[in-house]
């Protein structure tokens, strides 16, 4: 039976631990996020791992020894406890491989990733952990519809009749962080 073990990796080697892991014969799973980065006036999307310098290794340890992982190109460590690896919860490791297929852990533009109407949290502030609907974008002096880019936030309070403002705070919808932008709160 296959169980799964963190594998603590040297600094920016996941993905070469990871193939020399699979290399052994061994199972292995390396989450990753999708994240935008600009370079040399160019926005490209590229895959980041989720934990940095870490990876989990299946390994059936009736039928393979684990040491050997010890010495792979890129490894540091199993976390262990004394002498012995510690497992981690099938389930932990299934579930993380769920969200990530889903993209929950995406880090992507914001603006590609929210929607106007959309439901989203408050995630700080004197208003953190309320949910609203992101109603419109106000991210610059010239422009409504948010292709600049939010940089804070604005809220709207739904009181019984017309509507008030209140103070600022992140808000937050599928991993996304927006700072500038109108919420009409959910009554």
């Amino acid at each position: 039976m296959i169980r799964w073990y963190a594998v603590y990796t040297q600094p920016h080697a996941e993905t070469k631990a990871l193939e020399y892991i699979l290399r052994q014969g061994y199972s292995a799973y390396l989450p990753r996020y999708r994240a935008q980065i600009s370079h040399a006036r160019r926005r490209q999307t590229v895959l980041r791992p989720l934990f940095p310098r870490y990876l989990f290794a299946g390994i059936d340890r009736a039928a393979m020894p684990w040491r050997p992982i010890l010495s792979t190109f890129g490894v540091t460590d199993i976390v262990r406890a004394g002498d012995e690896p510690v497992p981690v919860p099938a389930e932990i490791v299934t579930a993380i491989r769920e969200r990530e297929e889903a993209g929950a852990f995406d880090r992507l533009d914001p603006r590609r990733s929210l929607r106007l109407g959309q439901l989203v949290r408050v995630t700080a502030g004197a208003l953190q952990d309320m949910v609203g609907r992101l109603v419109e974008w106000l991210c610059c002096s010239n422009c409504l519809d948010g292709p600049c880019g939010p940089s804070s936030v604005r809220k709207r309070s739904k009181p019984a009749e017309g509507s008030a403002r209140a103070g600022s705070a992140s808000i937050s919808s599928g991993g996304a962080y927006v700072t500038r932008s109108a919420v009409a709160w959910e009554a």
